[in-house]
């Protein structure tokens, strides 16, 4: 651009999400000494014709086989005659059902979860058909988590330190409140010491695991690195049986920094006369 010219900048904006005001930094380099940059603000309005809230649908914590349920909105813009022809939602055990008064705006809708027998995730796929000519569908994942209702770490982690293994203690926590009964524990490979701590919280049951170091350190070194596996029988209906892993090792040895130093002297040239021992 020669001096005192003009040029032209053109700038592209992409919307994202239902964001209706716009504003856009655009930050310019010239080789101009006295102006190396400068800063464009564009701002603007977006007309939005149709959107969902929330933009994604959550059933959490669903025991198995318990059902749920989650609001969600189709807002319309309200100075167009907009309609919504249709709202659909795929994935399995999914279905929607209106809650709120016919025309009203927003409509109002509620997804609904038939549950499922395991812990696990269910995706699906809300649709929005509307009579919109720029937004004539709207989409939402929906996804159900089922969990199972005690909660426990899945592994435990034995680390010799100081020539000691540390106890180490597994909890189980039930959701519905009321923590299971013990009925045995179970370690086939006989490296621990089990025992159950009396009862701080109702929800929670407190195993306390201690190693037998020297069972631990009569085995090879590929026994010493496999995996074993605690079993917890419990009274609980669904989860009567629990497998905790638990691994054993020793904590590493501290790196040692190679000690630098200086001798003073002088080193005799090649051709020098040596001396005989």
């Amino acid at each position: 651009m020669p001096p005192g010219g003009e040029g032209e900048i053109k700038v592209t904006l992409t919307p994202k999400g239902n964001h209706e005001e716009i504003v856009k930094n655009i930050v310019v380099h010239s080789d101009d000494p006295e102006t190396p940059k400068f800063t464009l603000t564009m701002k603007g309005s977006l007309i939005i014709d149709a959107y969902l809230s929330p933009p994604s649908l959550f059933i959490r914590d669903l025991e198995p086989g318990a059902s749920g349920t989650a609001p969600f909105a189709v807002h319309l813009r309200e100075d167009a005659e907009l309609a919504i022809e249709s709202v659909t939602v795929d994935g399995e055990g999914f279905s929607v059902k209106p809650i709120g008064t016919p025309g009203e705006r927003p409509a109002r809708y509620e997804l609904r979860f038939a549950g499922a027998s395991a812990p696990g995730n269910t995706r699906g796929t809300i649709r929005v058909k509307t009579t919109s000519a720029d937004t004539p569908e709207l989409t939402a994942p929906a996804r159900a988590i089922v969990v199972a209702d005690l909660r426990y770490s899945k592994l435990l982690s034995f680390v010799r330190r100081n020539g000691e293994f540390a106890p180490r203690t597994l909890r189980i926590t039930a959701r519905s409140g009321a923590a299971p009964k013990i009925k045995r524990l179970e370690d086939k490979d006989g490296l621990l010491e089990l025992s159950v701590l009396p009862k701080e919280h109702d929800d929670t049951v407190v195993i306390q695991a201690k190693l037998k170091t020297a069972a631990y350190d009569a085995l090879d070194q590929p026994a010493r690195d496999a995996r074993r596996t605690l079993v917890v029988h419990t009274s609980h209906r669904e989860e009567p049986r629990i497998e905790v892993m638990y691994t054993v090792r020793d904590a590493p040895q501290p790196r040692r920094r190679p000690i630098k130093t200086t001798v003073e002297g002088t080193v005799p040239p090649d051709d020098a006369p040596r001396v005989a021992q």
